[in-house]
C-alpha cells in the first residue's frame, strides 16, 4: 500500500509550539521551525527551511508576549513563502492577535484586527484560521477568506461529562457579551445558566450590577472566550462566592498568560481554570485542566484542502 503525501507543507514561527506539533502530526506531516538569525543591530533574517515551491503551505503562529513581533514574523514568512513559489498559504492564529479591539471607542483609535487581516492579505496569505476570536462578526470585513473554530462542541463533552457527577451545575456569563455562548451551551446540554451586566467605568474599573440566576449550592461554570487581565472573571467569581456558589470553574478558550495572573484568580476564589492550548499553557498542578484544540483545527484544515 502507498502511503498517501501530506497535502501540506506545515512551517512554525520562531518559538516553540506543541499545539503546532499535535495538530501537524494529526496532518499527517512534520512542523518544522522558521530559521531565526540576529545580528548586532537587532534585525533579524528569516530563512525557511524547506522548499515550498508549488506546495500548499500552513504557517501555524502563536502569539507571544510580544504580538508584534509575533505578526510582523508571520508577514515575513508569508512574503518568503510566496517568493519561494507557495502555491497557496493559509495561517493559522489559534489566538487572534488584538481581537478584543473590535470596536472604536475613542477618538485617534483604530481597528488593528482589521488591519492584521489586511496585512496578512497584502504580505500574500489566502486563508486565515483562528479560535473563537472575540466577536466573530468582525470577520465579515476581513480581506481574506477567514474560518473561526468554535470550541462549543469541546466545551459540550467537557461539561457533559461533569454532569454525569452528579453535581448540579449552573453556566454564567461573566458579561452580555459572553451570553450568546452560555446561552448556547445551556441549551445543548439542558442546563440552568446566569449572567452579569457589567459596565466598564470611564477610569477603567468594573462596575457589576444585576446578578441572574440562582447559584446558591451550586457549582458555577464562567464560561467565556478568553482571559486578559482576569479583573472581570475576578470580580464576578467574590460576588458568586458571596451568593453561595458551592464551587467556582473558569472555562475558557483563550487562557492565562503568568503565574501572577494564575496566582490572582487563586485569591479571587476560582476553584479551578479549564482552557484550552490556543496559548503556551501555564500548568499548575490540579488548579488548571488542558482542552486542545488539536483535532478541531486539523478537522478544519482538512476540510478547506478537501474543498480546493
Amino acid at each position: 500500500m502507498v502511503e498517501e503525501t501530506p497535502s501540506f507543507t506545515f512551517i512554525v514561527g520562531s518559538q516553540p509550539s506543541a499545539l503546532a506539533t499535535d495538530v501537524a502530526h494529526l496532518l499527517g506531516c512534520e512542523a518544522v521551525s522558521v530559521r531565526k538569525k540576529t545580528f548586532d543591530d537587532g534585525e533579524t533574517q528569516l530563512q525557511l527551511p524547506v522548499s515550498v515551491a508549488g506546495k500548499e503551505v500552513i504557517i501555524f503562529q502563536t502569539i507571544t508576549d510580544h504580538p508584534d513581533e509575533s505578526i510582523f514574523e508571520t508577514l515575513r514568512m508569508i512574503d518568503a513563502a510566496k517568493n519561494s513559489g507557495a502555491k497557496a498559504i493559509t495561517v493559522v492564529f489559534p489566538c487572534y492577535p488584538y481581537a478584543r479591539q473590535d470596536r472604536i471607542v475613542q477618538d485617534g483609535c483604530g481597528l488593528p484586527p482589521k488591519l492584521v487581516a489586511k496585512l496578512l492579505k497584502t504580505a500574500g496569505s489566502d486563508r486565515l484560521v483562528t479560535v473563537d476570536i472575540h466577536a466573530p462578526r468582525q470577520i465579515d470585513d476581513f480581506p481574506l477568506s477567514t474560518f473561526n473554530v468554535s470550541t462549543e462542541a469541546l466545551f459540550a463533552d467537557y461539561l457533559r461529562q461533569r454532569t454525569r457527577e452528579r453535581d448540579e451545575i449552573l453556566l454564567f456569563a461573566p458579561d452580555r457579551g459572553a451570553l450568546p455562548r452560555v446561552r448556547s451551551l445551556a441549551k445543548i446540554l439542558n442546563l440552568e445558566f446566569g449572567w452579569a451586566d457589567k459596565q466598564r467605568l470611564v477610569d477603567g474599573t468594573l462596575k457589576l450590577s444585576d446578578f441572574h440566576g440562582n447559584v446558591r449550592g451550586k457549582s458555577v461554570y464562567i464560561v467565556d472566550d478568553r482571559i486578559d487581565t482576569g479583573s472581570t472573571l475576578s470580580a464576578v467569581a467574590i460576588r458568586l462566592k458571596q451568593a453561595g456558589a458551592k464551587r467556582i470553574v473558569g472555562i475558557v478558550t483563550h487562557g492565562i498568560t503568568s503565574i501572577a495572573l494564575l496566582e490572582h484568580l487563586k485569591t479571587a476564589g476560582i476553584d479551578k481554570l479549564v482552557e484550552t492550548d490556543t496559548r503556551n499553557v501555564i500548568r499548575d498542578g490540579n488548579f488548571v485542566e488542558v482542552l486542545s484544540v488539536a483535532k478541531l483545527l486539523a478537522e478544519k484544515l482538512k476540510s478547506l484542502d478537501k474543498a480546493d
